[in-house]
């Protein structure tokens, strides 16, 4: 049986579930999929699920994942304290908890999976055809959502009872075609990343130079006027990382002058994304509505241009709640230190064991924070795995580096490194790499996935 199992392509199954999961997690992005019927979008889910499920089975009957890797023993005994988590909060949510356990199975070990086998080209092809995918898409979208502002098109659509859509300018910022602004902003940054790696490395299956290029401005103008303030915060950290090793490399004097001058460029390149990114901002704020009739609804009135935000006033919207929710989150881990709050049950359990806490009163579902977060549903057990998975992952970086230098390190690893760096970031701010299925957990876990394949089983194959 085991020997028939060996025989079965795993590997090309995986790369076409892995294409198909992230096409569907593309589209779910739209604003217009809120109108498809939940009973769709749980089939569609419900069967990824469960084909991911039986990839991963199917891994430790051939025994490709090693356990004896940190990595994946750290992984793993996340996973346990998870199980035990739910376990032990049994009386709420089970079917949620259920449903977060085997999303972040598939994360860790089918999107994520560091594969033995699979030589340097075959990595290369598979990363280069997700990149195209989430460039081409998010170009498109990007682009839409750009001429909804220059419309000054904006719409709110209630779905159902608490739950809206906005279309276009919303609460003075850049919705667009998207569901949510947050979410869309920090793939914009990463098809950043993804496009400047293509223009300057230039891999076989790469998109036009020229098209990436554009696809650089457009995400740009987005991320501006989405003004999500993660994203704002990861640009300007990208910006100043990206600048100062430029610099390092460019500059042939050595010593604390050399660094001196490469941290002073960084610097000033920063302060220029930061003041293109508010002169974008308030370019937009000035367009005149082409149609008098047009006004753009928003939950604090009428808002029909981008500018200063609603909630910046009106301190009602999440992202001005985030402390309150962050101390609430703090409460709750303090009276379950040890094994947490699964996600699945925060807010059932918080009503009923904690009613005065903000997450109960409010009935938030998520920490809108990793940081916060892990501890909270996971206690310290699962806390000490995880960030335990996260420092071991920036040490072998640094020893990577330290071993054989940034300039003979492989370009698809730096940017694996970019990647990693900039969802952890954004992730003090929002919940985008744990129990959410989502492009960003998806970007995060499969870059995640490279970096471990070259670092712990070396280069196989030509160089990138």
């Amino acid at each position: 049986m085991t020997a028939l199992i060996g025989k079965i392509p795993i590997e090309k199954f995986r790369s076409v579930y892995l294409t198909a999961l992230l096409i569907c997690l593309c589209v779910r992005n739209i604003g217009v999929y809120a109108f498809v019927p939940p009973v769709i979008d749980m089939a569609v889910f419900s069967g990824l699920a469960a084909v991911g499920f039986c990839l991963f089975f199917l891994e430790i009957i051939r025994k490709d994942i090693d356990f004896r890797l940190a990595d994946n023993l750290l992984l793993a005994l996340f996973l346990f304290t998870l199980i035990l988590s739910a376990a032990i909060n049994f009386r709420y949510g089970i079917f949620q908890n259920a449903k977060d356990l085997i999303w972040t199975i598939i994360s860790f070990f089918v999107v994520g999976f560091c594969y033995r086998g699979e030589n340097n080209f075959s990595i290369m092809r598979k990363a280069l055809r997700l990149q195209n995918i989430i460039i081409l898409f998010w170009f498109v979208m990007s682009l839409l959502s750009i001429f909804t502002a220059i419309l000054q098109i904006g719409h709110v659509f209630h779905v159902k009872e608490n739950s809206w859509v906005g279309v276009g300018i919303t609460e003075n910022r850049l919705f667009g075609v998207f569901v949510n602004p947050n979410s869309a902003s920090i793939v914009a940054v990463t098809s950043v990343l993804f496009s400047i790696f293509q223009i300057f490395y230039n891999p076989k299956g790469s998109l036009n130079k020229n098209f990436n290029i554009a696809n650089i401005a457009v995400q740009i103008v987005y991320i501006s006027l989405s003004e999500s303030r993660g994203s704002y915060m990861v640009c300007l950290l990208l910006g100043f990382v990206l600048a100062f090793l430029f610099s390092c490399n460019f500059f042939k004097f050595e010593g604390f002058r050399k660094i001196l001058v490469s941290f002073c460029v960084a610097a000033v390149f920063a302060l220029v994304i930061f003041f293109t990114m508010d002169l974008i901002t308030k370019l937009f704020s000035v367009i005149p509505s082409l149609s008098k009739d047009i006004e753009v609804l928003s939950r604090y009135g009428s808002a029909s241009r981008i500018g200063k935000r609603s909630d910046y006033v009106n301190n009602n919207d999440v992202s001005n709640l985030r402390f309150k929710i962050w101390v609430s989150a703090w409460e709750i881990f303090k009276k379950n230190w040890l094994f947490g709050v699964t996600p699945g049950n925060i807010t059932d359990y918080a009503k009923s064991a904690m009613p005065e806490t903000f997450m109960a009163v409010r009935g938030y579902k998520r920490a809108h924070s990793v940081w916060f977060g892990i501890p909270l549903y996971t206690g310290i057990l699962g806390s000490v795995c995880m960030f335990g998975f996260f420092i071991k992952k920036i040490v072998d970086f640094y020893e990577n580096y330290k071993r054989i230098g940034l300039r003979r390190s492989a370009p698809i690893l730096n940017l694996c490194v970019l990647v990693f760096v900039s969802v952890l970031v954004y992730g003090l701010v929002e919940s985008e790499i744990l129990f959410v299925n989502s492009v960003c957990s998806f970007i995060f876990w499969f870059f995640v996935g490279i970096s471990a394949n070259y670092m712990n089983y070396g280069m196989k194959g030509a160089k990138s």
